[in-house]
């Protein structure tokens, strides 16, 4: 990756961890809809997160709210754009392969990655916004899981994370009788 590619990426996880484009307000209807709902705290520096996950129409969505340092809130807001359009089964293993590379600090399993997923610098100038797509964020959040972080900085992007996957995971047998 070139210096620019680096510095382009960095500006879009510092965006997300300013504003969190990608995280969308909890829904109106989210609580009559029984959306599992998670509220984490990392003990270690405070870092919070408050998300729910529901499936519309097939595509998991990811909602809340993300509270503490940039790169916990940049995290929450890269994997909301992301998954926005995903397949639930899709997501839960997009998820598998950020969390597991980021808790042993080893490489991005690539091959095990939703074939949606493109490059690291795909879409990235447009992930800077209100993505589109979900692959447009897709650079920035894979660049996460492989950031050299000291190691209790981990903690603070896998929160949203691990919340994600605990929300996905609760999620997924209402998504696969929604979809039989």
């Amino acid at each position: 990756m070139s210096a620019d590619e680096r510095g382009e990426l960095l500006a879009v996880i510092e965006q997300h961890g300013r504003t969190t484009p990608g995280l969308m307000a909890p829904g109106a209807g989210d609580g009559a809809r029984g959306a599992p709902r998670l509220e984490q705290v990392n003990p270690t520096c405070g870092d919070r997160v408050d998300l729910t996950l529901t499936v519309d129409d097939g595509r998991a969505v990811l909602r809340g709210t993300a509270d503490g340092c940039t790169l916990s809130r940049a995290a929450a807001s890269l994997l909301a754009a992301t998954l926005h359009a995903m397949a639930p089964e899709e997501a839960a293993a997009l998820l598998g392969v950020l969390v597991r590379a980021r808790s042993s600090g080893r490489p991005l399993e690539h091959s095990a990655l939703p074939g949606r997923i493109g490059s690291w610098t795909e879409g990235t100038a447009a992930c800077a916004g209100a993505p589109s797509t979900p692959d447009t964020c897709a650079g920035p959040l894979l660049a996460l899981a492989e950031l050299a972080v000291a190691p209790l900085r981990r903690r603070c992007i896998l929160l949203p994370w691990t919340t994600a996957r605990t929300l996905l995971e609760a999620a997924l047998p209402e998504a696969a009788t929604e979809a039989g």
